[in-house]
């Protein structure tokens, strides 16, 4: 495995569906609309993550091997284009570089809250009214719940700190960033969130 393949990864945008008679996939990054292949497509909703990983470790290693699995084309040069145009962002597995990253994206929330569960107090599930999608633990669900008001996951970090502190736990913002790496890993392969641009505040 070369390090480029350890590095982590994480798709951008919002998925807005298929264009026809084009047949092509469209994912809007901020204010721009990104065309994709139906390989390119494929690649990108692997990069997503895979819920049996829960909060661990999604790496552009894990997308190949997937994306060959699945028979996708040209696999290689879509990941690069990808990378590139920012559709997929990869994160090398250090605090700094993490740092970078959440100071550059904020997550945008999907489905709903159904509340937290009888059998588990402290889970919570999110879906549509009747349907869960997800069960997430306390701090996943935290995340959900107030990034749409965060400027980007940096921010996030920052009032985790403050809120800890009042707790009488003294953790920096950038001891956080592992956490809500995990965090938000369990979001994006769940379908509960994605990733857009900070905003500029």
């Amino acid at each position: 495995m070369t390090a480029e393949h350890s590095l982590l990864v994480f798709p951008v945008g919002h998925y807005v569906g298929e264009r026809h008679p084009e047949e092509h996939h469209v994912v809007r990054v901020g204010l721009t609309h990104q065309r994709l292949t139906a390989d390119g497509f494929g690649v990108w909703v692997i990069a997503h993550g895979s819920e049996e990983i829960g909060k661990g470790l999604w790496t552009l290693e894990a997308v190949f091997d997937l994306a060959e699995a699945a028979g996708l084309s040209g696999v290689p040069d879509l990941v690069a284009t990808m990378i590139e145009s920012g559709l997929l962002v990869t994160v090398a597995a250090d605090r700094d570089a993490a740092c970078r990253f959440a100071a550059t994206y904020r997550l945008n929330p999907m489905l709903v809250g159904l509340g937290n569960t009888d059998r588990e107090p402290d889970c919570y599930q999110l879906g549509l009214p009747g349907l869960p999608v997800a069960v997430l633990d306390r701090t996943a669900y935290e995340l959900w719940q107030w990034s749409r008001v965060a400027p980007s996951l940096w921010h996030t970090c920052m009032v985790r700190e403050k809120v800890l502190a009042g707790l009488g736990e003294r953790v920096a913002a950038a001891d956080l960033v592992e956490g809500l790496l995990g965090d938000l890993r369990e979001l994006l392969a769940s379908g509960c969130a994605f990733l857009d641009l900070a905003e500029q505040r």
